[in-house]
C-alpha cells in the first residue's frame, strides 16, 4: 500500500496576505463529547479546501470503560480511493485502545481521496486540528495526551500534521524574532500581532496549529521537497535548530521501516524522514524490521501503545 504516484508540490504554510478568517464548521455527537462506548462519526466543513469540498469524515471510537478526560490515538490511512476505507482502517487498533481506556479517531486521507494531489494533505490536517480541539474543549480527551499515527501514505499526512501544526509562538524568542521582522507588514495589516501571525497568516488558531504529544510513522513516505515549510526565513539553519528542538523535546517520535520485503520507495524513504527530522534537532526512535514487508506488524503496534505513557 505504498504511495509514490506524481504529485504537484503546492502546499504553503502561509496563506496570501488579504486572506479573510477562516471559518470551519463541525458537529461533535454527543455521545463522543460524553465518551459514551459507541462508534460516532463527524464530518468537518472546511472553508476553501484543496480537494474535501463534501467535508472530511472522522469516526470516533469510545471504547467500553473510558472515563473523561481520555487519551486518543489517531490513525491516519494509506492508499486508498475509498472514501469509506477509514472506517476499518483502525480496527487494529480498537481491542488494545479498550485495554488501555484509550479513544481512537480515524480520519480520511485527502491525498489518496483527491486522485493523488497531495496538496490535499492540508484538508485532513486542517480537519483534524478542528475535531481535536472540539473534543478537548468538551472534556472528552486529554489535550496533552493526543498522538498521532499513520501507515504509508497515512505516515506522511501523520508527519505533515505534526510538523505544521507546530504553533511557533509559543517559543517567546521565535516570537520576538518574527514580530520585529514582519514588523512593517503587521502595521500595514492593522492587525493585532497574534491575530496577524494566527488568522492572517495561517488557517486560524484551531485549524492551523494542535501540540500533539507524539507521532508513531509506521513506514511512511517522505519527500524533502514537501516538507519545505520547515525552513522559516527569519531563522538561520542552527536557530532552526534549536527553534524545534525547543518544541519538540518533549514529544515522542518514531519511525518504523521493514526489511528486503519492504516496499522499495519506503526503504529509501524512511532513511531519509530519519536524517530529515535529526538535522532539525529532533529526537526520534527509529527502527528497521528486517523480516517485516509493508504492512502494519505487531511490532509497530506494540511500538505505538508504548508511547502512551
Amino acid at each position: 500500500m505504498t504511495f509514490s504516484r506524481k504529485f504537484s508540490l503546492t502546499l504553503s504554510l502561509c496563506f496570501l496576505p488579504g486572506a479573510a478568517l477562516f471559518a470551519h464548521a463541525v458537529d461533535i455527537p454527543g455521545g463522543a463529547k460524553s465518551l459514551k462506548p459507541g462508534r460516532y462519526t463527524a464530518i468537518v466543513k472546511l472553508d476553501r479546501p484543496r480537494a474535501a469540498k463534501d467535508g472530511v469524515e472522522a469516526d470516533i471510537i469510545v471504547p467500553p470503560g473510558v472515563s473523561s478526560p481520555a487519551p486518543a490515538v489517531v490513525f491516519i490511512h494509506g492508499n486508498a480511493r475509498n472514501k469509506d476505507f477509514y472506517k476499518t482502517a483502525a480496527n487494529f487498533l480498537i481491542a488494545p485502545a479498550a485495554v488501555r481506556k484509550t479513544v481512537v479517531i480515524t480520519i480520511q486521507n485527502w491525498w489518496p481521496l483527491s486522485g493523488d494531489k497531495l496538496e490535499a494533505t492540508e484538508d485532513t490536517r486542517r480537519a483534524l486540528n478542528i475535531l481535536i480541539h472540539k473534543l478537548v474543549d468538551a472534556g472528552a480527551i486529554q489535550g496533552n495526551r493526543v498522538y498521532l499515527s499513520g501507515f504509508s501514505a497515512g505516515g506522511l499526512a501523520a508527519l505533515a500534521t505534526f510538523l505544521q501544526s507546530i504553533d511557533h509562538f509559543r517559543n517567546d524568542a521565535y516570537k520576538q524574532k518574527f514580530l520585529t521582522s514582519w514588523a512593517s507588514l503587521i502595521k500595514a495589516s492593522r492587525k493585532d500581532p497574534d491575530d496577524f501571525y494566527y488568522n492572517f497568516r495561517n488557517p486560524g488558531k484551531e485549524a492551523g496549529f494542535y501540540p500533539y504529544a507524539g507521532i508513531m510513522y509506521i513506514k511512511g513516505n517522505f519527500y524533502t521537497k514537501f516538507f519545505s515549510f520547515v525552513n522559516d526565513p527569519i531563522l538561520n539553519a542552527e536557530e532552526t535548530r534549536k527553534h524545534y528542538a525547543v518544541l519538540t523535546g518533549d514529544k515522542k517520535i518514531v519511525l518504523t521501516v521493514g526489511g528486503d520485503k519492504e516496499a522499495k520507495d519506503v526503504v529509501k524513504e524512511v532513511p531519509a524522514c530519519r536524517s530529515f527530522l535529526k538535522n532539525l534537532g529532533m529526537r526520534l526512535d527509529y527502527h528497521e524490521f528486517g523480516d517485516e514487508g509493508h504492512n502494519i506488524d505487531k511490532s509497530s503496534i506494540e511500538l505505538l501503545w508504548q508511547m502512551l505513557p
